[in-house]
């Protein structure tokens, strides 16, 4: 597989989270609506958490989510949001616990290599409170793995400390976007 990929962690995490929120039978309805390679390796249990996987499947597992489930993107931040915190609360703990909001801003392209491999980060402007970040590079990307990102994001920024969180999109971020810029503000 070429192109950007992503962690075997983020689908299993998404499929986790889908089951908590949703139910068993909904993940394997929503299983069932991925295509043909993808659906055979999820349920033959191909995907791994180590692994790494065309970004292409996972754009079709949200989609596959979406379409079975009758959700936009809201529903696709609010799965990648539960996954994040569930992650950090477990195999990430200590670090949560460390990295207070602005620090993890700064090795934000660090923690993003954990579970992407392909893209750019680069952070325009930071302070207390306050993050304004582009990321490009992501082409394949539509708006429900831009919305994947963001919850992630928002997740990570709650475990660290942050509370009254506001995300701004400046630009992109949609269906055909290869890149988003956008602000987070928060209080600590």
């Amino acid at each position: 597989m070429s192109g950007a990929r992503l962690k075997g962690v983020a689908f299993k995490s998404l499929l986790r989270s889908l089951e908590v929120l949703r139910g068993k039978d909904v993940v394997e309805r929503c299983i069932q609506a991925c295509p043909t390679e993808l659906r055979d390796a999820l349920v033959h249990g191909k995907v791994v958490s180590a692994g790494w996987y065309s970004l292409v499947w996972y754009r079709e597992l949200h989609v596959a989510i979406s379409r079975t489930l009758s959700t936009g993107p809201d529903f696709a931040r609010e799965l990648s949001c539960h996954a994040t915190r569930h992650d950090l609360q477990t195999i990430y703990k200590l670090a949560s616990m460390l990295f207070s909001p602005e620090t993890l801003v700064k090795h934000s392209m660090r923690l993003l290599r954990l579970y992407y491999e392909g893209g750019e980060v680069q952070i325009l402007s930071s302070g207390p409170g306050l993050v304004r970040f582009k990321l490009w590079g992501f082409e394949g990307y539509n708006q429900l793995c831009w919305e994947d990102l963001l919850g992630g994001t928002l997740a990570s920024l709650e475990c660290s400390g942050a509370q009254d969180i506001g995300i701004t999109r400046n630009v992109g971020g949609g269906d055909t976007d290869g890149l988003i810029d956008v602000t987070f503000t928060w209080r600590a």
